[in-house]
């Protein structure tokens, strides 16, 4: 059984056409994820656990807030 944590989602537009995703699992935890592209939401959580079990044990901490950029993949042809 894999355990759950309950997060709030938001989303902003920012300049230059990139997204911020907000994920919040408490007032005083909370990731963002800056992104040039549209993401889903599975692909938001991808990043996001795979962030947490790296860097903070699979867990979200009782006080975080950091911010992943993530670099835009399309090629000039």
């Amino acid at each position: 059984m894999q355990n759950r944590q309950q997060v709030r989602i938001s989303t902003k537009n920012l300049a230059g056409g990139k997204i911020e995703y907000t994920v919040q699992a408490s007032k005083d935890s909370a990731l963002r994820v800056i992104s040039s592209e549209k993401l889903s939401m599975e692909s938001l959580g991808y990043i996001v656990q795979q962030h947490l079990r790296k860097n903070h044990r699979g867990r979200f901490p009782k006080r975080m807030n950091e911010t992943i950029e993530i670099p835009s993949f399309r090629f000039i042809e």
